[in-house]
């Protein structure tokens, strides 16, 4: 994935190359500009209309019969295996994204034992739902940089279940 260009934004990124001596280079890809988190959710909610998206990526969907910690599992499991898979969501207001990768690892027990609290600030949104274990992701922001961060870091049982898409890269 490190050499498919296809998450950039259509007008192109600058970045610096480390296989290049750090020199500045652009690349164009092919996610709505100006490419922010909030265009990438976007662009996957319509991905049979974006065909550069839709050769790469697979949407990989919640089975009816399934329990959240199993679908949790089931995407750790490929990200474990090698597998490249990406989640992408907006706010509840829809006026920003969030995307993350989940890294290998195996799942992270947020779960609630006696004396312990829930992992992180959104911890306690899963575990009242009887959901303790959840995806290890990175995550980036402001000043901050995480590689095997909880789901639950900053996103809600809420968003997780209902505005968050899986994708796996499949070229």
């Amino acid at each position: 994935m490190k050499e498919d260009p296809t998450l950039f934004p259509e007008e192109g990124s600058a970045f610096y190359d480390p296989k290049d001596a750090f020199q500045e280079s652009y690349v164009k890809g092919h996610i709505t500009n100006p490419g922010r988190a909030k265009n990438m959710k976007l662009d996957f909610d319509v991905i049979s209309t974006k065909l550069e998206l839709d050769v790469r990526f697979k949407e990989i969907k919640k089975k009816n019969d399934e329990g959240w910690e199993v679908y949790f599992k089931r995407l750790q499991d490929k990200a474990d295996n090698g597998g490249i898979v990406f989640g992408a969501m907006l706010n509840s207001n829809g006026s920003s994204g969030h995307v993350m990768m989940i890294t290998p690892g195996g799942l992270i027990n947020i779960g609630k034992e006696e004396g312990e609290d829930p992992e992180e600030k959104w911890g306690l949104s899963f575990t009242d739902q009887s959901i303790d274990k959840v995806p290890r992701v990175l995550e980036c922001g402001t000043g901050a940089r995480e590689n095997e961060a909880p789901l639950c870091r900053n996103v809600d049982r809420r968003g997780a279940q209902q505005r968050l898409k899986w994708f796996e890269y499949t070229n």
